[in-house]
Order: structure tokens, then C-alpha cells, then sequence
């Protein structure tokens, strides 16, 4: 009996009215080249605007249907989840207002904590104490050290979290981290409250 490996993908985001194929979910592979139109199967969808789980057993089924006498093998995940693309935000001028307020929000509570920071640890004191130590004089206000922190400051948060430059093959950043798995954990509870399953 031929074999036929079945590798589904972890999820299929798919348009509104897009009929989903098996290559959609999945990738094929058989040592005797694959049968025509296989990959053109279409995969019934029970939530057809709904985010589903399509598992192995119905795909199993589905070829079955159409190509029997494969021995099917699993290469993949145990399913597949089909999730619907969600609608892109409408821009507009209230869309503009409400992200620069976030940025608002969010700039000044960054400046009110490192504010708060520097004056629990007294960093004038410490400017002093630094430029008192490398010149040997008293200097109530040491400008060429604090003009240098105060932008290396801003400059390193900066490189920090956006990283710029060439990114193609870097490591993700810190934001993009937690962005990642922020819809992951969206993800989960969405596949949580479906009570995860076969279709």
C-alpha cells in the first residue's frame, strides 16, 4: 500500500467567502508523486465565519472519500485551526485621536517613572559625586554629565525595544516578543472556549 504523509499546519487564516482547499492546511507528500487534484479537496467548514479545528481523523476521512488505498501517515499536528482574517481597523480621525492619546498616556507615565526613579536615587547627587571624582572640583550643576545620560538614556531605550537597521535575520525584539505572545495567549483562550476537538 502506497503511503501518504499528511503534515497539517498549526492554523489557516483564511478570507471571508475563501473556500479552503487541503493544501490550504496542510502539506502532502507520497514517495509515488501525489494524485491529481488532491490538493484541490475541499475542506468543509461547520463554522464557515467561525474559528474551527479541523483535526487529522477528518482530513483522514476526507481523503479516504475521494482516494482510497493510501496509507495515511501522520506528520504534523494533531489538528489544524481554521481562523477567520479579522477586520482591519477603520482609520479616520477618531482613530487618530485615540492613538495619540494612548501615546499620551503612555509617554508621560515613561517620564512621571523614570522622574520618580532619579529621585529616589538622588541623581543630581550622583552627577556630582562623578564629575567630582574625574575633575576633582565641586560643580552644583555638571552639565557634561548630565546632558550625555539624559540622551544615552533615551537613545538606549530606543535601540532597545525598536532595534534599528538591518533586522532580516536578528532575534525579535522585546515588543515584538511580548506582541507575539499576547495573540497567543488570545489563541489559546479563543481554542479554550471552542473546547478545542475534531471537525
Amino acid at each position: 500500500m502506497v503511503k501518504l504523509y499528511i503534515a497539517l499546519k498549526q492554523r489557516f487564516v483564511f478570507q471571508k467567502g475563501q473556500g479552503i482547499c487541503l493544501k490550504d492546511i496542510a502539506t502532502l507528500w507520497s514517495p509515488q508523486g501525489l494524485p491529481k487534484g488532491i490538493e484541490k479537496l475541499r475542506v468543509q467548514q461547520s463554522r464557515p465565519q467561525g474559528m474551527e479545528p479541523v483535526s487529522f481523523v477528518a482530513v483522514c476521512a476526507l481523503i479516504q472519500a475521494h482516494y482510497p488505498g493510501y496509507e495515511l501517515v501522520q506528520a504534523g499536528e494533531i489538528e489544524v485551526w481554521l481562523m477567520p482574517q479579522p477586520p482591519s481597523p477603520k482609520g479616520g480621525f477618531s482613530a487618530f485621536w485615540r492613538t495619540a492619546l494612548a501615546v499620551l498616556i503612555l509617554a508621560l507615565g515613561a517620564g512621571f517613572g523614570v522622574v520618580y526613579f532619579h529621585a529616589d536615587v538622588d541623581m543630581p547627587k550622583v552627577h556630582q559625586q562623578i564629575y567630582e571624582m574625574v575633575t576633582g572640583e565641586q560643580q552644583e550643576r555638571p552639565l557634561w554629565v548630565s546632558l550625555p545620560y539624559s540622551v544615552g538614556l533615551a537613545v538606549g531605550a530606543g535601540i532597545f525595544f525598536l532595534r534599528p537597521g538591518a533586522r532580516k535575520y536578528q532575534e525579535p525584539t522585546p515588543l515584538e516578543l511580548k506582541e507575539f505572545t499576547y495573540a497567543q495567549d488570545v489563541e489559546n483562550f479563543r481554542k479554550n472556549q471552542l473546547g478545542g476537538g475534531g471537525s
